[in-house]
């Protein structure tokens, strides 16, 4: 799915609000060195553990961490 799909899919779920404003933000940052190939990020489980360690190892808290992860989580298609 394209990051434009990706944000309207967003704002059309019941998430917190300063998740629907970072969650964007979280995924960008995450995608930011992957090639999209049709429109879509490929990513495999190695990748988020590899990002979510980058974070820790950066000392961001746990919770933001949290909603890093759950970014990913919400760009998956079958969602």
């Amino acid at each position: 799915m394209s990051l434009e799909l990706f944000r309207d899919r967003l704002n059309q779920s019941r998430l917190h609000p300063n998740d629907i404003k970072w969650m964007p933000g979280w995924f960008g940052q995450f995608a930011q060195n992957r090639p999209a190939i049709d429109g879509l990020i490929w990513f495999s489980t190695e990748d988020v553990l590899k990002f979510l360690q980058k974070l820790r190892d950066g000392k961001v808290p746990a919770w933001r961490r949290l909603q890093a992860a759950r970014s990913l989580e919400w760009y998956q298609p079958a969602r």
